[in-house]
C-alpha cells in the first residue's frame, strides 16, 4: 500500500468517526429537547446565549459601535446557534416557543 493510500484510508477512517459522532450528537440533542426538562434548559440556554437578541453594542459616551462586546455577543450566540444546527425542526419549535407554565400563571 502507497503512502498516498494509506492516507486516503486513514482520512476515510477519519470522516467516518466523524459523521458517527455527528449521528450520535443529533440523535442525543433530540432526545432531550423532546423532554419537558430538556424544553426547558434548551429555551435557557437559548436566551442566555442571546439568540433573540441584537449583537450589536453601543457605546453609551461616544454613541459608536463596541467592535469587541458585539463580537463577544456574536459569540455567544454560536454556541446556541451549533446547538440548534442538530435539532429536528419540530424540535426548534419546542424549544423556541416554550412558553414555561409557571411564569404564564403568575
Amino acid at each position: 500500500m502507497t503512502d498516498k493510500e494509506k492516507t486516503t484510508e486513514f482520512e476515510k477512517k477519519r470522516v467516518q468517526k466523524q459523521q458517527a459522532y455527528t449521528n450520535l450528537l443529533v440523535e442525543s440533542v433530540n432526545r432531550l429537547a423532546n423532554t419537558d426538562d430538556g424544553q426547558v434548559f434548551l429555551n435557557y440556554l437559548m436566551k442566555e446565549c442571546g439568540f433573540s437578541t441584537s449583537s450589536i453594542v453601543i457605546d453609551e459616551q461616544t454613541k459608536e459601535i463596541n467592535s469587541k462586546s458585539t463580537i463577544y455577543n456574536e459569540a455567544r450566540k454560536t454556541v446556541y446557534y451549533n446547538v440548534r444546527k442538530l435539532l429536528k425542526s419540530e424540535n426548534i419549535k419546542k424549544v423556541e416557543y416554550l412558553q414555561i407554565k409557571e411564569e404564564i400563571d403568575r
